[in-house]
């Protein structure tokens, strides 16, 4: 699984973004994040760089990359994103949200049970407030 999280200008929320990330309940060696960042003109791609090791020590492969240009938007970060990803399902994340800790592995359990064998998409929301 690649959780995809294109980044711009997210400092205030990135952190508990990938925090949550931190406690997903699937093993860390099944997904990877890659963060994209479209050119922030915060500290955001400071605080990925930051959380970088901790996720790394957690066996999580993290890949942090940017736009060499100027700021494309939130799809052009989510198709470079999904470029330099290896996973076989996408799972994207936007920097100002957090995911509760079954997120992941639920949805790899949708997407790899005999009953929904025939789905190319599944689409796994929950409003928390």
């Amino acid at each position: 699984v690649s959780v995809i999280v294109p980044v711009y200008n997210a400092s205030l929320y990135i952190e508990d973004c990938l925090e949550s990330i931190l406690f997903q309940d699937l093993p860390s060696s099944i997904f990877q994040v890659v963060l994209f960042d479209d050119r922030s003109e915060d500290d955001s791609l400071t605080l990925m760089q930051r959380w970088k090791p901790f996720a790394e020590e957690a066996n999580i492969n993290v890949i942090i990359a940017q736009n060499d240009g100027s700021g494309k938007g939130c799809g052009y970060a989510k198709n470079c994103a999904v470029s330099i990803s290896s996973g076989t399902y996408l799972c994207f994340l936007d920097a100002d949200d957090v995911m509760l800790p079954t997120r992941l592995s639920t949805l790899l359990n949708i997407a790899e049970s005999n009953q929904y064998q025939d789905l190319d998409l599944i689409i796994g929301s929950n409003f928390v407030r």
